[in-house]
C-alpha cells in the first residue's frame, strides 16, 4: 500500500456535511430566491442543488 489518500473533491466534502448544519429549502424556487439575495448582497457565486440525503434543496459554493 502506498499510503496515499484518495483526493476528495469539493462536492464530496459539501455532501459529507450533515444536512442539519446546512440551510435547507423545501423547493427549488425558495433556494433560487435565497441564492439571488446572497449573490446580490454579498457578491457570492452560489449554486442550488437537490440533496439526495434529505430530499431538500441547499446552496453550495463548491462547483
Amino acid at each position: 500500500m502506498s499510503g496515499r489518500r484518495k483526493r476528495t473533491s469539493r462536492s464530496e466534502v459539501a455532501r459529507d456535511i450533515d444536512c442539519n448544519e446546512k440551510l435547507s429549502f423545501d423547493n427549488q424556487k425558495q433556494a433560487n430566491a435565497a441564492k439571488i439575495v446572497a449573490d446580490m448582497q454579498h457578491g457570492t457565486k452560489l449554486k442550488v442543488y437537490h440533496c439526495n440525503s434529505c430530499n431538500l434543496w441547499h446552496l453550495t459554493s463548491y462547483y
